[in-house]
């Protein structure tokens, strides 16, 4: 007779941690928006509860976090949390693609600046330098190329500098099929 019930807070606890140990992981990454420099504040406190957020220099005021789409009311009440960006009260994912390709740009450092969205130029995948096997759209002539990247959700671009030579092949049907 040593055995006693789970109380109800231990089980919502071991389900909370489940989420943000277990399954958060296998979920795709969504974008928290923080209020004015409140970045480094709300990283911290999602770290303090078991999350891994990423920030990216070039997109300030926004966080990118795995979780269970359940734990929104969790982060969105944080102080600093502006929102969740999504639609219809629900969080959207962000193009996966999109955000390696940015986590990428940030680890290179190469020079990066603000680029309009959607960009307008000539579809290619880089194929050597840093950012080998990124897809972007080359803007500017070709003896100063600047790789453009964007993020759809938000509607943003950052143009990076690049080597003519890391160029890959054009594609002019690519764009065609994006839209």
């Amino acid at each position: 007779m040593g055995t006693h019930a789970p109380r109800i807070g231990d089980i919502a606890d071991l389900f909370v941690r489940e989420l943000v140990t277990d399954v958060a992981p296998k979920h795709p990454h969504y974008v928290i928006r923080t209020k004015p420099r409140a970045d480094r504040q709300v990283q911290e406190r999602l770290q303090a509860q078991g999350f891994v957020p990423l920030s990216l220099k070039f997109f300030p005021s926004f966080l990118f976090l795995k979780f269970h789409p359940s734990q929104r009311l969790q982060i969105g009440s944080l102080p600093g949390v502006h929102s969740i960006v999504g639609f219809a009260a629900q969080p959207s994912a962000v193009n996966e693609e999109e955000l390696e390709a940015l986590i990428r740009v940030a680890e290179s450092r190469l020079p990066v600046g603000p680029a309009p969205f959607p960009a307008k130029g000539m579809f290619c995948r880089l194929s050597s330098g840093p950012l080998e096997g990124v897809s972007a759209v080359v803007m500017g002539d070709l003896h100063k190329p600047m790789a453009v990247l964007s993020l759809s959700l938000l509607q943003r671009s950052v143009a990076v500098e690049v080597e003519r030579e890391w160029l890959g092949p054009f594609d002019e049907d690519h764009k065609k099929r994006r839209l």
